[in-house]
């Protein structure tokens, strides 16, 4: 058995239930413990093993839930906006709800075929910063770099996204 393997077997469940403590459903912490340990494996060659991998797991987690939370509450804040404004039966408001899905899910594509350009450490460092939420100071300690390094790399990346994210962030709609 691989030591992957026997980490999933040994922290899956404590993954899931602390996600369970935050309110939300058995899905939603399932989800949230599946993506963290495909994070890990995606990063596996990245990881500090002088760092424990529980808190790593708890932090990746926690950032990954807020996440999904942020997403639905930004959703439902859509769907109740429009309904409020507009005076749309709750239909048109899904309808809308699931066009603006379609626009995230578009974004989120042009995102990762971005980041997918990068180069090795910098797709490191922009995982590190956006999905895990780790601090400058932190990455460079993981990475064994200074922290001015990393914002130097997030610098670069900011401005290799830019061009394909543009026509987003000029026109959101």
């Amino acid at each position: 058995m691989s030591s992957y393997t026997t980490m999933f077997l040994t922290h899956y469940s404590h993954v899931v239930n602390w996600v369970l403590r935050y309110g939300v459903s058995v899905d939603v912490a399932e989800d949230v413990a599946q993506d963290v340990f495909v994070q890990l494996w995606e990063r596996r060659a990245t990881i500090d093993p002088e760092r424990s991998v529980k808190s790593y797991l708890l932090m990746a987690a926690r950032n990954r839930l807020f996440n999904v939370l942020a997403h639905d509450n930004i959703v439902r804040q859509h769907t109740e906006q429009a309904v409020a404004e507009q005076g749309t039966d709750r239909a048109d408001a899904v309808a809308s709800s699931a066009d603006e899905m379609l626009l995230l899910d578009e974004l989120t594509q042009t995102v990762a075929r971005g980041v997918a350009r990068l180069s090795p450490r910098q797709r490191e460092i922009y995982h590190l910063s956006r999905d895990d939420g780790l601090t400058a100071n932190e990455i460079g300690q993981m990475l064994g770099i200074t922290a001015q390094t990393v914002y130097v790399q997030l610098g670069r990346i900011v401005r290799a996204l830019y061009p394909i994210l543009e026509r987003w962030i000029a026109d959101p709609d």
